[in-house]
């Protein structure tokens, strides 16, 4: 007897489960921003037959489509773990601009307000539909997806590289070379969204005061100036935090 094909919303999950192990996985991102695709989109997605953020490794499949029934037991089974999750497209009408459009609001170059409305609206209609059946299928997508991976936001904190780096206002994780941060003019790109930012206005006195501190502080070596050095030492270290604790804004 030949072995019998998995379901197709199975199928699905365990995509969907090998895409939010990955470190920039589109719906590992999805979670994190607590949205889901509708059903088009996602058909577009397995439709495709690959995984571009899986390339060779397991990243492609037999491309089909999933039925309105299908969806609803993946997406039941997606609420079980993510239970913030809203049907949004996004605006897109394709999954690369789903992606895209995904990526924009990560970076934070897409005003989150704007669509404040549509999410309420489509939370409203969620609560108000009728609870879908639980099945095996999707208690099995329920349990499919390890607890370490959260909502998401894992995935997206494991992007942050230490002390070395400063905050990133639209990703929250530090992500933005803190040399960039002692070079104010030039200012700082986050390695994770690439948005480029620009440091406070006051950055740049405050750093010409800090190497002037600094300058003073090396030339002043006679012991009777043990006094001064001492002053011009803590002025340095505090000029050098206040530098650091300055916030980043966005370029002109």
């Amino acid at each position: 007897m030949p072995p019998t094909a998995p379901p197709r919303s199975t199928t699905a999950s365990t995509i969907l489960l090998g895409n939010v192990r990955q470190q920039f996985g589109a719906f590992g991102i999805a979670a994190g921003c607590g949205r889901f695709p509708p059903l088009a989109l996602l058909n577009q997605f397995l439709a495709a037959g690959r995984d571009p953020e899986r390339g060779d490794d397991g990243g492609a499949w037999s491309p089909f489509e999933l039925s309105p029934d299908d969806y609803a037991i993946v997406l039941t089974g997606w609420l079980a773990t993510h239970p913030d999750t809203v049907v949004d497209d996004l605006g897109a009408q394709t999954w690369p601009d789903w992606v895209a459009a995904l990526h924009r609001r990560v970076a934070g170059t897409e005003d989150w307000s704007e669509s404040a409305a549509a999410a309420i609206a489509s939370a409203d209609t969620a609560s108000a539909a009728p609870v879908l059946p639980e099945t095996i299928a999707a208690r099995a997508l329920a349990g499919s997806v390890p607890a370490a991976q959260g909502n998401g936001s894992d995935a997206l904190s494991s992007r942050d590289r230490g002390r070395l780096f400063v905050e990133c206002p639209c990703c929250r994780t530090r992500t933005v070379p803190v040399w960039r941060k002692l070079v104010p003019v030039a200012g700082g790109a986050c390695i994770a969204c690439h948005r480029k930012w620009r440091f406070s206005r006051v950055a740049l006195p405050l750093a010409a005061a800090t190497v002037l501190a600094l300058v003073v502080f090396l030339i002043a070596g006679h012991p009777s100036l043990a006094t001064l050095r001492l002053v011009l030492a803590v002025t340095f270290v505090a000029l050098f935090a206040s530098l650091l604790a300055l916030p980043l804004r966005k370029p002109r």
